[in-house]
């Protein structure tokens, strides 16, 4: 069993905590900036070297960078170079410790919540999502459209994933509602 943490690109308070909690190992997050690019092997290893240096060792990229995620999940027409980036990504991830890869399906909206700052126990603030409240903006993609778009993208990145070892994930959707587009 390993003992992992959700961990941001760049070192952070969230870092220090886990090392302190006895954390060894590191579900990361890719940088989501214009200088980051996960075609790029050297990129790669200086995502992975930075958690390596402070004693974490990557095993999990969680999620997608949204750069190439979001055109998968739209199927618009920058999926097919998405993909692709994607692919390439797998080949960069096998050189490091990261052997999965976790993606969500959950087009346009992401991870959504109408609250953040809900009271809980301690006194600390946890994230909510009520249906009454959920303003939509207008976007829409119909769950046969998602489901193509998943079919699409899982049958051209399997073969690849097979092919250097890598593992892939898919998250729940969050909150499963009909209104939001997400498998």
């Amino acid at each position: 069993m390993l003992l992992t943490d959700y961990l941001r690109s760049e070192p952070d308070l969230t870092w220090q905590l886990a090392l302190q909690s006895g954390v060894t190992h590191g579900v990361i997050r890719l940088p989501e900036n214009d200088e980051f690019d996960p075609t790029s092997l050297s990129h790669v290893r200086a995502v992975t070297d930075r958690f390596l240096a402070h004693g974490i060792t990557p095993v999990i990229v969680e999620p997608l960078p949204n750069a190439l995620h979001n055109h998968i999940k739209l199927g618009d027409k920058k999926r097919d170079e998405s993909i692709e980036a994607f692919i390439k990504l797998m080949a960069n991830l096998r050189e490091t410790t990261v052997d999965t890869v976790c993606f969500n399906f959950m087009a346009h909206y992401g991870w959504t919540r109408t609250a953040t700052t809900l009271p809980e126990r301690g006194g600390a603030h946890v994230t909510g999502f009520r249906l009454a409240d959920f303003r939509p903006d207008g976007t829409e993609i119909s769950a046969e459209q998602m489901w193509q778009n998943y079919e699409y993208f899982i049958r051209a990145v399997v073969p690849y994933a097979e092919k250097y070892g890598i593992k892939l994930a898919l998250h729940p959707d969050d909150p499963p509602l009909k209104t939001l587009a997400r498998i």
